[in-house]
């Protein structure tokens, strides 16, 4: 079963940055229900105050707009909250687009009481709840979207490299989830960042063979100015006037990162593949060079290891052995 063109979709993390702009952008192409999945009553609620005026100046405002946009209350590195979230969701959606997510604020290496670090609970496992729960209770239908990143494959421009795999078992995988595997470097933002968005593309193999009814597809966004996201909590105060005020604004300015409107599309263009044959269920797609621009499948990079079924499988099996723990 290919998915088409949504008439609903969830999104997490829809209150801000890419969550927020992907949702006006799937507003203006007619989607008729976006859930907007976010921690805050009170910031959902501007959420659809922002959406809707966003219709209205695009001169698409109407009656249905007071129906078009919900808030679904969820936080992600909760497992008991994200449960409640999908018990509460009164009717299904067809797609689903699980951006939330972040560096793991200012101790991402800190383990959650499910014994996974903040950086895997925020990003990856709270998903898992979230896509599971979906699936069980036949309120997804037709898609799903995890948002990936190019740091996953490793990436000089980050300055990360390639995370570094040995064996590919289960208990490797494990070793990732609660941080051992990073040793000294498990309170490194960027490395245990990137090592969960690894993960999480291995995640979405298995689970895509998994559940052919469905498509299920990583894609980056890509390096994105204005989003926050490199201004997590426990940055020292001038780092992060420096990060928003200098560096992303020079890397924007010689294409090292691009605009929310551009990356969010990346999410549109996913949702809306109505064969399914630009970007193929099981995929991780992110950006072709560097960390904008035109994307590719990632399959190839890093010796194939995206692609790896057995890494897959594993993968899978380690995140989910940490849900009930």
């Amino acid at each position: 079963m290919i998915a088409a063109a949504p008439k609903s979709v969830l999104i997490t993390g829809a209150n801000s940055g890419l969550g927020l702009e992907c949702a006006r952008q799937l507003a203006l192409l007619n989607v008729e229900r976006i859930v907007i999945g976010c921690r805050s009553e009170a910031k959902g609620k501007q959420a659809q105050e922002d959406l809707k005026q966003a219709m209205a100046k695009a001169g698409k405002a109407d009656k249905s707009n007071k129906t078009k946009f919900e808030v679904l209350l969820m936080d992600l590195s909760d497992i008991a909250s994200v449960k409640k979230a999908v018990a509460t969701l009164a009717t299904p959606v067809e797609s689903l687009v699980m951006n939330a997510g972040g560096l793991g604020g200012g101790n991402p290496g800190n383990l959650t009481k499910n014994v996974v670090s903040m950086t895997v609970a925020t990003n990856l496992l709270g998903h898992v709840v979230l896509f599971d729960g979906l699936v069980q209770a036949n309120k997804l239908t037709k898609s799903a979207i995890y948002a990936g990143s190019e740091a996953a494959r490793g990436e000089w421009r980050m300055m990360l490299p390639s995370t570094k795999v040995k064996s590919g078992s289960k208990q490797e995988f494990q070793s990732m989830c609660d941080g051992s595997f990073y040793g000294t470097k498990s309170q490194d933002l960027s490395i245990t960042y990137a090592g969960t968005k690894f993960l999480a593309a291995l995640w979405v193999g298995a689970v895509a063979r998994a559940h052919p009814n469905l498509r299920v597809v990583t894609v980056s966004p890509g390096h994105t100015a204005g989003t926050g996201i490199f201004e997590p909590e426990g940055l020292p105060v001038v780092a992060k006037f420096l990060m928003k005020n200098l560096v992303l604004p020079l890397q924007y300015l010689f294409g090292m990162a691009q605009s929310k409107e551009t990356s969010a599309k990346r999410y549109v263009d996913v949702l809306f593949d109505s064969t399914g044959t630009t970007y193929p269920s099981g995929t991780f797609f992110a950006s072709k060079r560097g960390l904008t621009g035109p994307i590719a499948d990632q399959s190839t990079y890093y010796n194939k290891v995206f692609s790896n079924q057995t890494y897959q499988d594993n993968a899978s099996d380690a995140i989910r052995s940490f849900i009930d723990v």
